[in-house]
């Protein structure tokens, strides 16, 4: 019976080496797909004679490898895995400090904060409230405020011998007088928690391991139409970011071996398809909603402003190393040219006397220009997530002359390729800095 393609979906782990699969490594999360096109590959070769008989000889199949496309909707907050191994290099992660939006000490209600949320250094963009007494409380505060979109929203906090308790709703902004208490006289202490880590990733020169955890690439399920395909050894070549209405990643894949029709068996060991048990969505979260590519803007020199659209391009350049050897089985891909790394961005045409760059004079004298781009989403509700990709030497690659196609407004497309500093000890061409409501890495 054929299968509908809405069965399908895939799972990563990192691996422990390159032949060995540990199911408890990473965080195991099913992702949802728009497109694959990862799956086994051979080249047969067909030996050739002159035999007394016109009809083919036998062939045989070659180098056993396993490669491919990944198209997804670009989830931050499940993302990191794919960022590192993209860049090759573990990122520094750092939990963002929780501010004090009302100092301990003797309250009345109902009162006002005295540091709204949203308006201190560092920001709460938006953030939980955390309450805290200083001896155990039983009754409700009520906090009223707006979430990040404008939208009035309003939470009750009830205590029943409790210290402390922590909003669900994120809150942009509380209203003055906006926090209402049935009980009084002890202190209080109210902070604000964007609940976000950042996470920093710079270039890595090495194809990607994980020295301090020993983590040698990645281990893909792909499950199509139900029926499960065990991919191990894989490292991520090439990686475009494009960005318009929504935000999509594409993920090009060398994989050192596909098992088909295998399945992890929940420990990390491959079993075949009869043993296979469904990872369904109740057993393995992941994220349903798809965030916008709204409130992205490129700084360009000292000169920020707005994208039309965008699109980022990355590749490690790794391939097969081809030679003769006893195994039919790749060994771990290797560089085989420069990292290449651009960006092609289309922004509104403006005059330099309005505030733009010079980009024509720029080409001219072969200048290099600072770049960073920014992309913020703000879900309904929850946490802002923010993705920046600062490249801090950049060269024009193409003539930056716009036309005019019409009396509507003038765009102007701008490609960029990052250079290296001049006399820097390693990779600097990019830095990317993602801010999620996760501290997993």
């Amino acid at each position: 019976m054929p299968q509908d393609g809405w069965r399908s979906y895939f799972v990563s782990w990192e691996q422990i080496d390159w032949s060995t699969v540990s199911g408890a490594v990473a965080k195991q999360i099913i992702y949802d797909f728009m497109t694959t096109s990862l799956r086994s590959a051979s080249d047969p070769i067909t030996p050739t004679r002159i035999h007394r008989n016109p009809s083919p000889v036998k062939q045989i199949p070659n180098m056993v490898n396993a490669g491919g496309d990944i198209v997804l909707q670009h989830h931050p907050e499940h993302m990191l895995l794919f960022w590192k191994h993209l860049l090759m290099d573990a990122p520094s992660s750092v939990d963002f400090t929780k501010q004090t939006v009302r100092t301990s000490g003797v309250y009345t209600s109902p009162l006002s904060l005295t540091t709204q949320p949203g308006s201190t250094t560092p920001p709460s963009d938006p953030g939980k409230l955390i309450v805290t007494f200083s001896v155990a409380k039983t009754g409700t505060v009520t906090i009223s405020g707006t979430d990040q979109n404008g939208t009035a929203i309003s939470e009750v906090l009830t205590f029943a011998g409790d210290t402390t308790k922590t909003t669900s709703k994120y809150f942009q902004t509380v209203n003055a007088n906006g926090v209402v208490l049935t009980m009084s006289g002890d202190n209080l202490l109210i902070e604000c928690d964007k609940n976000t880590y950042t996470h920093t990733f710079n270039l890595g020169d090495n194809v990607y391991v994980d020295e301090t955890t020993d983590k040698h690439g990645l281990a893909v399920e792909i499950v199509k139409g139900t029926i499960p395909n065990l991919y191990e050894g894989c490292l991520l070549n090439t990686g475009t970011l494009t960005l318009a209405d929504t935000m999509q990643l594409t993920l090009g894949i060398l994989a050192r071996y596909g098992n088909l029709r295998e399945a992890f068996n929940g420990t990390g060991t491959p079993t075949d398809i009869s043993g296979y048990s469904d990872m369904s969505d109740t057993n393995y979260p992941y994220g349903d909603e798809i965030y916008p590519g709204w409130g992205a803007s490129i700084q360009l020199d000292s000169v920020q402003t707005d994208i039309e659209s965008m699109t980022f391009n990355f590749s490690n350049n790794l391939g097969y190393p081809t030679r003769y050897r006893m195994s039919r089985l790749p060994v771990k891909p290797v560089r085989q040219g420069d990292r290449e790394i651009s960006l092609s961005c289309t922004i509104d045409y403006e005059a330099v006397a309005d505030g733009g760059v010079n980009f024509d004079d720029k080409f001219y004298g072969d200048i290099p220009i600072a770049l960073i781009l920014s992309m913020v989403s703000k879900p309904y509700s929850g946490p802002e997530f923010t993705v920046q990709i600062t490249m801090p030497r950049c060269q024009l690659t193409a003539f930056p002359d716009a036309e005019v196609g019409g009396p509507a407004d003038m765009l102007q497309t701008l490609n960029f390729r990052p250079i290296r500093t001049v006399g820097a000890s390693s990779s600097d061409e990019v830095s990317s800095l993602v801010i999620v409501s996760t501290e997993s890495a």
